[in-house]
């Protein structure tokens, strides 16, 4: 993909575009929360499998359609979620103020991308923590359409090119893997042999150390140590 030319795109508020929430959450321990049988996904604290530590059979409390991101830990926490969920402690989302009816799947997700990039300019960690207040001061560069709002189409476009181009590497990287894959060894008809067998090795008895034999006063030793 060649590099994106973002001379035209303009900088829009946080605050302008999106509150920023806790989560609701049931205030329960991982222990009576998670489920193995769960079939509703919790997003908690984490920069990994999109923000998703489990799942569980509590109800949903949250829609989905939205980004969420942890402010105990880094900004890799930034995710869209495209599913309805359940909250976590610290976990915070993103919601539309304006434009509610135009951000769509990709829109959201090229934010998420944008505002992940931003965050992680700021260095935070788990001593600077990136806070709720920290993200609503945040300036996002966006493309922009000709009457000043974000570029809805650019960003969609932008997302689903990216997905068609990860799906046929995905593709050709099965075809390859299949193709070059080795066909199965029939061993049916193969036979088992032993080492001691007649004409396949001649298996000789090694010298062993004799303790009895050892001594540490032996001379070339004590020539090595005057030298050194």
């Amino acid at each position: 993909m060649k590099k994106i030319d973002i001379t035209n795109w303009k900088d829009f508020e946080m605050n302008k575009l999106f509150s920023i929430n806790p989560t609701k959450h049931h205030n329960l321990t991982n222990k009576d929360l998670m489920d193995e049988n769960g079939e509703n996904p919790v997003i908690v604290n984490s920069s990994y499998n999109n923000g998703v530590g489990g799942f569980t059979n509590y109800p949903i409390t949250e829609k989905g359609n939205v980004i969420t991101f942890s402010d105990t830990t880094t900004s890799d926490s930034i995710f869209y979620q495209p599913k309805d969920f359940v909250g976590y402690s610290h976990v915070q989302v993103l919601k539309p103020i304006i434009y509610s009816d135009k951000w769509f799947r990709e829109c959201l997700m090229f934010f998420a991308i944008m505002f992940k990039k931003q965050a992680s300019l700021m260095h935070y960690d788990y001593v600077n923590k990136f806070t709720r207040s920290d993200a609503l001061k945040f300036k996002i560069k966006l493309p922009v359409n000709d009457f000043g709002e974000p570029d809805w189409q650019y960003m969609e476009d932008f997302i689903k090119q990216l997905e068609t181009r990860e799906r046929e590497s995905t593709s050709n990287i099965s075809r390859y893997l299949e193709k070059s894959k080795p066909s199965k060894i029939n061993v049916r008809s193969w036979k088992k042999f032993n080492l001691y067998d007649e004409n396949l090795f001649i298996i000789h008895q090694g010298n062993k150390l004799d303790c009895k034999n050892m001594t540490e006063n032996k001379e070339e030793i004590g020539k090595i140590e005057k030298i050194i």
